[in-house]
């Protein structure tokens, strides 16, 4: 936890604080749990003095408030960081001795992301609703602050002098490369240009999003129906026959009336439901072209291509797909095109076999030679559900977690050359476990046993946790 600027994160985040914020919250608790409060609260980063995980949670019973006081004191040790850096930046000061400027500021995203990773861990795993509120009002500043140092022109141009400089022999190689990553990734954003291109940059970044935001709630507000006879009903899996139901005004086990038509929304809801299991193809092909084909939509895509253009023009980029690689792990577009043709070619002789089969299913079933874009989810779950006859509650039996953990602990330890270990105990002692379902890994390399890190495993459900699968990068 010791920076290089001397002290530790927790004494200075506690100078800045006041001295007596921690007393304040034990007495606000000990209030909390009188008036019959919980028992244990979600964790915070900080709160305890004597946490040293990798995550810094500090186990222990915390107030949803407590989340903001902990983003505004990080927020204020990183500002006193930043002023001293733009300070050497600007040669008015001179850096502790042996110490880059590179390495300050890796320091001092390290700080930040301390907390900062720890709220988005507890805001996705760890949280209840209160302190989610807290949460997400807490995240916003932190990541403002970290966009504010990235695209700082002096900043960066002070880490290109020192890369080039004759004095960059003393950086390691680490430092070195953090250095060109650095100036690198603000060369090619819109705060290297001059300030009127910086202008209309954001206003053509802004519009597309504006493009892409209204084709998205298009999609999501789409309020075509279709009609479908009534004993048509019985196909839908069971979700979508009780919405119906319930819409219809009928009892769980109710029949829905024979003879009568139906009116159902052509949604994200019922529509990939229907075109998966209802057998008959012209209805199908309604509820696909009234899904599928959003007209308004067409000239929404055509300006989204013309902001794309434009956005591209002004990074100084032949197309937008040179922009958007930046991310990418290819070297250019052109890469992205090879490796996906280089994919289709090995995939395609099983994608005509399969084809072939669901044209056999549909001659047997309806007739006619040609698979439709309407038929391919019908086709494809009746094939699936012929071909394999598998329960897949009774195939979750044979796969339980533990096995799938070491299968996966198996095939990465040879691909990586790495070692898992073990290291929940050690982490629920340093009060780095927020909830005690969740495994802690240690990943080391096999040649030299050094620790790159650490995989925290959540993967049971409970109140207040994310239910969809999430990956979350935290840096500490």
């Amino acid at each position: 936890d010791s920076t290089i600027w001397g002290g530790s994160d927790e004494k200075q985040l506690e100078e800045i604080i006041g001295q007596s914020w921690q007393e304040k919250m034990k007495a606000m608790l000990d209030e909390a749990g009188r008036a019959g409060g919980p028992p244990r609260a979600p964790p915070n980063p900080h709160m305890d003095a004597n946490t040293h995980g990798p995550l810094s949670l500090g186990v222990s019973q915390l107030i949803p408030e407590s989340h903001g006081i902990v983003a505004q004191g990080t927020l204020a040790l990183c500002q006193s960081y930043l002023r001293d850096i733009k300070k050497i930046a600007a040669g008015e000061m001179a850096p502790p001795e042996g110490v880059s400027l590179i390495r300050l500021l890796d320091e001092t995203i390290a700080t930040l992301h301390t907390t900062l990773d720890s709220l988005t861990v507890l805001d996705a795993l760890g949280s209840d609703v209160d302190s989610r509120e807290s949460i997400s009002q807490a995240l916003p500043l932190l990541g403002g602050f970290e966009s504010e140092v990235r695209l700082d022109p002096e900043i960066a141009r002070a880490v290109k002098n020192e890369v080039d400089s004759a004095a960059s022999s003393g950086l390691t190689a680490e430092e070195r490369r953090l250095g060109e990553r650095w100036y690198e990734e603000w060369a090619e954003s819109s705060a290297a240009m001059p300030e009127s291109e910086q202008l209309k940059t954001r206003e053509a970044i802004q519009e597309l999003f504006a493009h892409m935001n209204a084709y998205v709630k298009n999609v999501h507000s789409i309020n075509k129906t279709i009609q479908i006879p009534s004993n048509t009903a019985i196909f839908l899996p069971p979700q979508q026959q009780g919405v119906l139901r319930y819409y219809l005004g009928l009892a769980e086990t109710q029949p829905f009336p024979k003879g009568e038509n139906m009116t159902i929304p052509a949604n994200g809801f019922f529509a990939p439901a229907f075109l998966r299991t209802v057998p008959f193809a012209r209805l199908r092909k309604e509820m696909y072209h009234l899904y599928e084909s959003l007209s308004d939509n067409l000239g929404i895509l055509a300006r989204v291509l013309e902001n794309r253009y434009r956005v591209a023009n002004l990074f100084g980029k032949q197309t937008y797909a040179h922009v958007a690689n930046k991310a990418s792990l290819f070297a250019s577009p052109q890469d992205v095109t090879r490796f996906l043709e280089d994919l289709s070619s090995k995939v395609m002789v099983k994608a005509e076999r399969q084809v072939k089969i669901l044209e056999n299913l549909k001659r047997q079933t309806e007739g006619g030679e040609k698979i439709y874009d309407w038929d391919v989810e019908f086709y494809l779950a009746k094939a699936t559900g012929m071909m394999s006859n598998l329960d897949f509650e009774k195939v979750k039996e044979y796969f339980p977690i533990d096995i799938v953990v070491d299968g996966m602990r198996y095939v990465a330890e040879r691909l990586f050359d790495i070692q898992f270990y073990d290291d929940t105990v050690t982490a629920f002692q340093n009060g780095d476990i927020w909830d005690a379902s969740v495994v802690r890994l240690n990943v080391r390399t096999k040649a030299t046993n050094d620790s790159l890190g650490y995989i925290y495993l959540d993967l049971f459900d409970r109140d207040f946790k994310q239910k969809d699968a999430v990956t979350i990068r935290a840096r500490a």
